[in-house]
């Protein structure tokens, strides 16, 4: 579907995509609309949307043997915390600095990291347009 999608886009047409992701609006859209409970709140190029994020990135971990929560949320630039040990959720407001941080924590402790993302603009919210 997606190489139909871009094929689309590189003939010139017109078409209207919805997703929830915008990495995946990033990809094949020129201009994304962002519409919360029926209300336009943001227009623009994906670039644009994200520059106008306020959220900080997500980081997904999970480790064997599970980290202790308390560990990662001593990490720098880490808030939010959620989650149990072995598979933890959280913010960070740095993440080349938080994820430096980690992969130091991981590697002098022996945890081996089984699963690490920072999906940072899968969760982002946008200031009104």
């Amino acid at each position: 579907m997606h190489a139909a999608l871009a094929q689309m886009q590189r003939d010139g047409c017109t078409v209207l995509f919805t997703t929830h992701h915008l990495d995946e609006a990033e990809a094949l859209c020129d201009r994304v609309a962002i519409i919360d409970r029926g209300r336009l709140v943001a227009t623009g190029s994906p670039r644009e949307l994200v520059a106008q994020s306020q959220a900080h990135p997500t980081v997904m971990l999970r480790t064997a043997p599970p980290l202790a929560p308390e560990l990662v949320a001593a990490l720098p630039g880490a808030h939010e915390l959620r989650g149990a040990a072995g598979d933890l959720h959280f913010q960070t407001s740095d993440p080349p600095v938080t994820l430096a941080a980690l992969t130091q924590l991981l590697g002098e402790s022996g945890w081996s990291c089984l699963r690490c993302t920072c999906a940072g603009r899968r969760s982002r919210r946008f200031s009104s347009a």
